[in-house]
């Protein structure tokens, strides 16, 4: 269980920082980087191009990381969905079952009540006639 939630702690960490790539990138219209000014240092530093371009691999590099993590979430959720033989979804069933049973406003299932009535006629035994009184 841990392992998927490092995965998932990772898948969110990695969507954050798309979502800050994506905001500094230059779209048509001039783009938010020229708001920030530690991005326009940072391009002239290194290059309006090469900060460009650096901004667009790295969202496709996160992109392409979030596709990889949601699958091995994915495989490792039913690998250990498995390997615990659905221990959750029975006990999930059972609490639901014993809800049912305990709910006073439940209406009885006709069936299982027929079903009960034919095990206990099969059960019992015909009454034997009592001995008479030897005179």
């Amino acid at each position: 269980m841990w392992i998927i939630i490092l995965l998932v702690t990772i898948l969110v960490i990695c969507a954050l920082l798309l979502v800050l790539l994506v905001v500094i990138q230059n779209s048509k219209g001039g783009g938010i980087n020229t708001s920030f000014q530690g991005v326009a240092q940072a391009s002239q530093i290194m290059g309006a191009r090469q900060s460009a371009d650096f901004a667009v691999k790295a969202t496709w590099y996160l992109i392409a990381g979030m596709v990889v993590l949601t699958l091995l979430i994915n495989v490792t959720y039913s690998t250990q969905k498995e390997s615990t033989g659905g221990g959750a979804l029975r006990m999930n069933q059972q609490i639901e079952n014993q809800r049912m049973e305990n709910n006073p406003n439940q209406l009885p299932d006709l069936n299982q009540l027929k079903e009960k009535k034919e095990q206990t006629k099969t059960e019992e035994k015909p009454a034997e006639k009592p001995a008479e009184k030897a005179k």
